[in-house]
């Protein structure tokens, strides 16, 4: 069995690149829409406080429910609940 499949690995490596991009540039919309796929609701070019709309963007609270899942997926490999190794290459910081 793969430790990270190609597609988990993309998933988590878009989440990482969300903690390091300026929120303020279209990269991070587009990093969003990498990581929800249909679920991204589009309306905001970019990220952004809106005074009138306190409450956390949509897509925040999306981003927040499918990280759990995924770093629970690899965190049970890591204690070798699954039977599976890392490759050096899963072990390496972004």
């Amino acid at each position: 069995m793969v430790f990270i499949s190609g597609t988990h690995r993309q998933l988590l490596e878009s989440y990482a690149q969300l903690g390091y991009c300026n929120p303020f540039l279209p990269d991070r919309m587009r990093l969003e829409r990498a990581v929800l796929g249909s679920e991204f609701k589009e309306g905001e070019a970019v990220w952004s406080y809106r005074a009138e709309e306190p409450q956390p963007r949509e897509n925040i609270g999306r981003l927040q429910r499918r990280v759990g899942p995924a770093l629970e997926t690899v965190r049970s490999r890591l204690k070798g609940r699954e039977g599976s190794e890392p490759a050096p290459r899963d072990l390496v910081p972004l």
